[in-house]
């Protein structure tokens, strides 16, 4: 039996935690860890993080789903080109944070595969900004 201030390598995490962490800061380290691998970190901690974050700026959930959706519609070459279209919404209404999350996130793909590795990554934030939501609402249970 292991006391309860052992340290096992597991650490939850705290709100608190969650809205200090850098994420694009994250996504810069990198997408993958191996061919069509999210980094642990970036996958866990990271997808948290910016789900947190982003509730706590206030962005709305339907914000958050437009830009995933023109993640979504772009490839990577596009999403490189067209990155001032991609986070117009979230700059021009106050929501730098989004905004600097999507464009760490596409300059951190060095191809195709990371590009669609981040974009199933900003899926799953948006998945989680959504839990968090209904939770909010009185939604879950």
């Amino acid at each position: 039996m292991t006391s309860p201030d052992a340290d096992d390598g597991h650490h939850d995490l705290r709100r608190a935690d969650l809205l200090a962490v850098d994420v694009p800061a994250l996504l810069a380290a990198g997408i993958s860890e191996s061919p069509g691998r999210i980094r642990g970190e970036l996958q866990g901690t990271g997808q948290a993080a910016a789900s947190v974050q982003l509730a706590a700026s206030g962005l709305p959930l339907d914000m958050l789903g437009r830009m995933l959706t023109m993640v979504n519609r772009h490839t990577w070459q596009a999403a490189v080109a067209d990155i001032d279209v991609i986070v117009e919404e979230p700059d021009k209404r106050g929501f730098p944070g989004a905004s600097d999350i999507v464009r760490a996130g596409i300059a951190a793909c060095h191809d195709g595969d990371d590009y669609e590795l981040f974009a199933r990554w900003l899926a799953n934030v948006y998945g989680l900004a959504a839990i968090g939501a209904s939770t909010a609402l009185g939604g879950a249970g």
